[in-house]
């Protein structure tokens, strides 16, 4: 999706929380993605547009909107963080090189965690500063959710990591769940459970104790 100088941020949120991103043909650069006779057919009035600091040829690949920000991640590997109720830019932060995996991006108070191939990453979320960055000692495959005081990551040889979260100390693994099959999906808190799912397409809740409580098998 190109990003044109009519359309910014809070448009592209209101279409994906209606119907999903609306992916638009390659256009010249300054003819706008969507119409005004088509945003009125759809029910829609522009609110208000932000204009994203985008380099020539870089795209917006994915949005998500967590609470009152917006987490919009482009193509070169930048994410733009946007306080959506006070239509403020925040912050942009380098998020890793060009093919470098990264596992996932979440959101915590007022930090922002990113899960890569070189490991633990933790920002700041009005001014995206690095405060923290730690090598994990497994091979990651999701992206890093915190409750209470621990961090919760899966992995790729099917074992959900607990972790202590002390930023002066590497994330010390204070205990390790075998899910029996890679880790694909989450993890999730709900209500005081962490939630993962596996690659045998099976969810687990669990306590932070290594307590299962309830397991779902999907088709």
């Amino acid at each position: 999706m190109r990003i044109s100088p009519a359309c910014g941020v809070g448009l592209l949120s209101a279409l994906c929380l209606i119907g999903g991103c609306i992916q638009a043909p390659d256009t010249d650069a300054d003819k706008p993605v969507i119409e005004e006779v088509a945003m009125g057919e759809a029910g829609l009035t522009r609110h208000w547009d932000l204009q994203l600091d985008l380099a020539a040829g870089e795209s917006v690949k994915s949005l998500k909107l967590d609470g009152p920000v917006l987490l919009a991640t482009t193509s070169h590997r930048r994410l733009f963080v946007v306080n959506a109720e006070s239509r403020r830019f925040l912050c942009y932060i380098n998020i890793g090189r060009k093919d470098e995996p990264i596992y996932g991006i979440s959101r915590h108070l007022n930090r922002i965690y990113v899960v890569g191939l070189d490991g633990f990453r933790e920002y700041d979320l009005a001014g995206g500063q690095l405060l923290r960055k730690r090598r994990l000692p497994f091979a990651p495959s999701t992206k890093a959710v915190r409750g209470g005081d621990e961090i919760y990551v899966g992995s790729l040889s099917g074992k959900l990591h607990a972790m202590l979260n002390e930023p002066a100390k590497n994330l010390a693994r204070i205990w390790s769940y075998p899910a029996g099959s890679g880790i694909t999906s989450g993890p999730v808190i709900v209500r005081g459970l962490v939630a993962i799912g596996s690659a045998k397409g099976e969810v687990i809740a669990l306590r932070s104790i290594r307590t299962v409580v309830w397991r779902y098998q999907c088709n």
